[in-house]
């Protein structure tokens, strides 16, 4: 069944911009909410069967299990996503050996063929604009669009590129897309020398992923100096190419005698790294609190209680986690990446560790919660930059302008 109430544009007459990201994205939620209250059609396509939250407000396009009539997000939902599934096996995957990707790129492709964007952004190279490359040319889309790509940092991009076969699918990405934005310079050069046209960087410069940060609205929930607080939050608890948790269980060891009593918040732990967390001494784990996931919300209002962010990686753009860590207040510890040298200092703004050496992130550890001066000068250096470098406000202005210069051209 398809939502048929949500199927007329807002705003008669006005752009069209059509997003492709992973719906379930805070990352997504919170770039697409820079169009709130604007005059522009907002769409969203959840890639991959992904779907929107309930307080999600913009019309999204998702497969779903079932469809619920008072659901919040507007999701245009194809009812019963497993009796679908189940007879498009039946009758046509056996026949014409059609996949999954076959059909959502049939729905996608008809999608725009029918609400005619005049803007299709897709946000990160995997998996949206990989599957929109192939979608845009199996199914013989016009150019009658602007395609606009967000590239992420982190492996998705820096390390991915030196492999050939995915230098390859970035190249074909570079080549059909009219824009590529990018939150950091070091990523602009490295597309450039892979093959990128200097035409095609856009003319935002550098943006934040996720859209910047309010900090008259965040920093209020700081309640009390950052140096009082006795909590170190570690949200990435979680082993992936961009970063290892192992190392920060052997730094707590390490580190313990000096900066306890303390209490450590570790969130989005997965099973593998649940079972060395459980490896660790009882006299440490009992001052750990540990989540799987948690809401945005919950985890802002926890960093905000918190002396430190622990978020040290191997690779990495600027993660939205530093901006939000300087505009609630928080000390972040993170590593010396070439692209978050690119706007902190190590002591000035934060303390710099590599994510491999236990013995460096233990001493971090030790300086971060034992050094109240530094903390606190640190914080309030933080509050200015990110207010001069993330700025939600001002961003919305620019990313709003930038649209319209697209949709202006594009007529």
């Amino acid at each position: 069944m398809i939502r048929k109430d949500i199927m007329k544009d807002s705003y008669p007459g006005k752009p069209r911009i059509l997003f492709i990201a992973l719906a379930q994205s805070t990352h997504t939620h919170a770039w697409v909410r820079l169009l709130t209250d604007y005059e522009i059609n907002v769409r969203v396509f959840g890639i991959d069967k992904t779907e929107a939250p309930d307080n999600f407000e913009f019309p999204t396009y998702s497969f779903t299990h079932k469809y619920e009539k008072n659901n919040k997000s507007q999701n245009i939902i194809i009812n019963s996503l497993r009796r679908l599934i189940k007879i498009f096996s039946r009758i046509f995957v056996k026949k014409y050996s059609l996949r999954y990707e076959d059909i959502e790129g049939r729905w996608l492709s008809g999608i725009i063929n029918r609400w005619k964007p005049d803007i299709i952004h897709t946000l990160g190279l995997d998996p949206a604009s990989f599957a929109f490359y192939r979608i845009k040319n199996e199914f013989l889309l016009s150019n009658s669009f602007k395609w606009v790509v967000t590239l992420r940092g982190g492996p998705e991009f820096a390390l991915k590129r030196l492999l050939p076969r995915e230098a390859k699918r970035i190249n074909n990405v570079f080549s059909s897309c009219n824009q590529i934005i990018a939150d950091n310079k070091i990523n602009y050069k490295l597309a450039c020398k892979l093959g990128l046209e200097p035409s095609k960087l856009a003319s935002i410069g550098v943006v934040p992923g996720a859209g910047g940060v309010d900090v008259d609205e965040l920093f209020p929930l700081r309640k009390e100096l950052t140096s009082k607080s006795r909590t170190i939050l570690y949200p990435k608890a979680y082993e992936c190419p961009a970063s290892k948790a192992l190392p920060i269980f052997e730094a707590l060891k390490i580190s313990w005698g000096k900066i306890n009593p303390c209490k450590i918040y570790m969130t989005s732990m997965m099973p593998e790294t649940r079972m060395w967390f459980q490896s660790l001494p009882e006299y440490i784990r009992k001052s750990c609190f540990i989540e799987d996931r948690i809401q945005q919300e919950e985890l802002i209002n926890l960093m905000a209680t918190s002396r430190i962010l622990l978020i040290p990686s191997l690779s990495d753009g600027i993660p939205n986690t530093l901006y939000e860590a300087m505009a609630v207040g928080a000390f972040p510890i993170v590593s010396p990446i070439d692209t978050i040298q690119s706007i902190v200092s190590n002591e000035k703004n934060v303390l710099f560790t590599r994510n491999l050496y236990p013995k460096e992130i233990a001493d971090a550890l030790i300086k971060a919660m034992t050094d109240d001066a530094l903390v606190d000068r640190a914080v309030e250096r933080n509050i200015e930059l990110v207010k001069k470098i993330a700025n939600r406000k001002l961003i919305k202005l620019r990313v709003i302008e930038y649209y319209r210069s697209l949709t202006s051209k594009h007529e």
